[in-house]
């Protein structure tokens, strides 16, 4: 059974157009590896409550997806992680 899930990820507001761009579609191709990509939506840049390593400001996106393997959004996550262009990050798990 497929579930859905949020992910919405916050870059660091340095990046290049090309580099953001890249980066974009870098973690667009990882959700839709293992997933069905429903809708994305770029936000664009917005000030941050508070700064994050010294960083006012920040380029937000919205991916939601389904899949029905439970172990992706964890892989996801964990690959998030190690992405110096992501300040912030969370997926959860919408209700039907």
């Amino acid at each position: 059974m497929d579930r859905n899930y949020e992910l919405m990820f916050a870059l660091i507001p340095t990046l290049d157009e090309e580099t953001l761009q890249k980066t974009v579609e870098d973690i667009e191709t990882l959700v839709s590896s293992n997933a069905t990509i429903t809708s994305k939506d770029a936000i664009g840049k917005q000030r941050l409550a508070y700064e994050i390593n010294d960083h006012k400001e920040a380029f937000y996106y919205v991916v939601k997806f389904q899949t029905a393997n439970l172990e992706h959004p964890k892989e996801i996550d964990r690959l998030l992680k190690i992405n110096e262009a992501v300040l912030r990050f969370i997926i959860v798990r919408e209700d039907k």
